[in-house]
């Protein structure tokens, strides 16, 4: 039986012999270092906002258009959490609509990329609409704010200007009736 054994470590048969005639001590392999990157950083992000009718005119049955594009300088991805509008009316007697935050196109941005954040219409498919049913006329100018929430923090995008003019407008949707949900920006003040 022992010459069995000295024969089959011979032949490398046997796995506790040491097989492939290698006899000499095995040097344990050590894992490869892990890299962890640095997290995202405010200084790391930018966005900025566009929009056509930016510095111009439009209808009150007219969208308001923007674009918001993100730019991550990172190592590592960071995550959106939403885009936020805030309006200003900065002449004509008209009130803005309440501030809102859009659901981002993507969840993250990746390390060293660029992304769209929102592409849409600001108040869907109209820009203004008249109170209680009464003929508004005149123009109204605001101020949209943009900023993209982060789980970093907030990156503003930027400021545009536009005008509306009211003639024939929609009527507002009671704010009571539809659970609070705000009229497009351009409300008439009595």
């Amino acid at each position: 039986m022992k010459h069995l054994v000295a024969a089959a470590c011979t032949l490398g048969l046997l796995a506790a012999c040491g097989g492939g005639g290698n006899s000499g001590p095995t040097t344990p392999q050590t894992p490869p270092p892990t890299t962890t990157l640095a997290p995202a950083t405010l200084a790391d992000l930018s966005a900025v906002a566009s929009s056509p009718q930016a510095d111009g005119k439009v209808g009150c049955r007219s969208p308001v258009r923007v674009q918001v594009r993100v730019t991550n300088n990172a190592a590592s991805s960071v995550v959106l959490l939403g885009v936020e509008r805030s309006s200003r009316a900065l002449s004509g007697g008209c009130n803005p609509a309440p501030p809102f935050t859009f659901t981002p196109f993507v969840a993250t941005v990746g390390a060293h990329q660029t992304a769209t954040a929102l592409d849409g219409t600001l108040f869907g498919e109209s820009s203004g609409c008249c109170i209680g049913g009464r003929n508004c006329s005149g123009t109204c100018t605001f101020e949209e704010s943009l900023k993209v929430l982060t789980r970093v923090g907030d990156v503003p995008a930027g400021k545009f200007r536009y005008q509306i003019t009211f003639n024939g407008c929609s009527v507002c949707p009671d704010a009571a009736a539809s659970g609070g949900a705000a009229c497009p920006p351009a409300l008439p003040a009595p």
